[in-house]
């Protein structure tokens, strides 16, 4: 089993920038991003690395406030990510406070760890007496070790951020055996069927189809993938299957494309979905 030395997490509410920050950290696009509620409902990891040290990145889902079926295991997810953390990095969307931002601060004012509070979104901050006031009032609430100021848009004060982590890094807190921790393959491909149900479906359906992976079957020159949608309401079938099969049809080549972005070998992969209701 890898024991990790290093393990860094990224918490906050919903849609302040988590999942970007942490596709910029890995250089590449791991978690999936969307401009909906809970497009992130699972912790998603992968090995970040500070020069010769290894880091144990973890993308957390925002926490639920409101009374749903995801509201205990989400929130039980952060609950446990932060306890293993070596070092919380805390996301805030500009100076604007929210009911889930505070659910979060309270959270970790227990914790005796490095705690870096990260404004994000700071180009559409045109004033900057309000950010430099706000600053001053958030430090009433919660210590931290220290507070940044970025934009993931603009990759304003990333660097500064990688610098501050390096600096709480031991060196040569490696992993054991010098591995390196990735996401599966499956995880990825689940999360990039969210996202694409996500984009492609608007409001019409929440975040609540679960994705399994049936099986993959390889052939001598293609590969199925068998994909299947868990779904709570029958009519959610006519929904994402659209007018004469038009919305499953541009769904699966959105998934396609994804994956091909993701891995090359995914080119000659067939595609199939299964539709389940959930009696």
């Amino acid at each position: 089993m890898i024991k990790y030395k290093n393990i860094v997490s990224i918490v906050g509410r919903t849609n302040v920038g988590k999942s970007t920050l942490f596709n910029i950290l890995n250089n590449k696009k791991i978690s999936i991003i969307t401009q909906k509620k809970n497009t992130t409902i699972r912790c998603v990891e992968n090995t970040y690395n500070q020069q010769d040290n290894a880091i144990k990145l973890i993308d957390t889902p925002g926490p639920i406030i409101k009374n749903t079926n995801l509201k205990y295991n989400i929130n039980k997810l952060i609950y446990d990510t932060i306890k293993i953390s070596n070092i919380l990095i805390v996301v805030i969307d500009q100076t604007s406070l929210k009911s889930e931002d505070f659910f979060i601060l309270e959270l970790i004012k227990k914790y005796k760890k490095p705690k870096f509070l990260i404004i994000n979104k700071i180009d559409k901050i045109n004033n900057k007496n309000i950010l430099l006031s706000f600053i001053n009032k958030i430090k009433n609430i919660t210590s931290f070790t220290n507070i940044i100021p970025i934009s993931n848009k603009q990759k304003i004060n990333i660097n500064e951020l990688n610098t501050e982590i390096k600096k709480l890094i031991p060196k040569n807190k490696t992993l054991e055996n010098n591995k390196h921790f990735k996401e599966s393959e499956d995880n990825l491909i689940k999360d990039i069927v969210r996202e694409t149900l996500l984009k492609s479906l608007n409001k019409e359906l929440p975040y609540i189809i679960k994705v399994d992976i049936e099986n993959q079957t390889n052939h001598k020159f293609t590969k199925t993938l068998n994909l299947k949608l868990i779904i709570k309401k029958n009519t959610h079938k006519k929904i994402i299957i659209g007018h004469n099969g038009c919305r499953i049809q541009h769904i699966i080549q959105n998934i396609k494309k994804e994956l091909i972005n993701i891995n090359k070998k995914m080119k000659n992969t067939i595609i199939k979905i299964n539709i389940q209701h959930k009696l």
